[in-house]
């Protein structure tokens, strides 16, 4: 049976939301660790979600990435992909939503 999943404001490739937020990505002087920060969303992302689950995600998916590389990353993430916009979203192309 494939489960529903729905996630919000995953911020991938958004550096001050580690400090905004207060997640735990700072690297050992303190700073944000944007690139593990991805890393353990992506990999969370993998290990949870299966083939035929649907993800929900309510929006702010990616930060400043160019269509290319986000294209190339949700191509290879698993899961029937519903995407509500939010407000990082809006204002420029959000078709590599649309085309994985």
């Amino acid at each position: 049976m494939a489960d529903t999943y729905i996630w919000s404001d995953t911020h991938i490739g958004h550096e001050n939301i580690i400090r905004y937020c207060n997640r735990p990505f700072l690297d050992a002087g303190g700073n944000p660790d944007v690139e593990k920060m991805d890393k353990t969303i992506l990999r969370n992302w993998r290990e949870t979600v299966k083939g035929d689950d649907t993800l929900i995600h309510l929006g702010d998916v990616f930060f400043k990435w160019s269509k290319e590389r986000i294209q190339n990353v949700m191509q290879n993430l698993p899961g029937h992909k519903v995407l509500i916009l939010g407000n990082h979203d809006r204002g420029h192309s959000v078709d590599w939503w649309r085309e994985v």
